[in-house]
């Protein structure tokens, strides 16, 4: 392999790992904002009860 293909290969892995992250990270909030909501909520109502 010549040198310059290694380093376009290494910065497309290191572009696609931070990419996958991204993702992960993404992800992660939504589930964690929606169940944090969803317990908010719910000791809300027991509350006022």
């Amino acid at each position: 392999m010549k040198r310059g293909t290694i380093k376009k290969l290494r910065f497309f892995c290191k572009m696609m790992w931070e990419l996958l992250q991204i993702t992960i990270l993404r992800t992660n909030s939504k589930i964690v904002g929606t169940y944090t909501f969803r317990n908010f909520f719910n000791h809300q109502i027991h509350v006022s009860l």
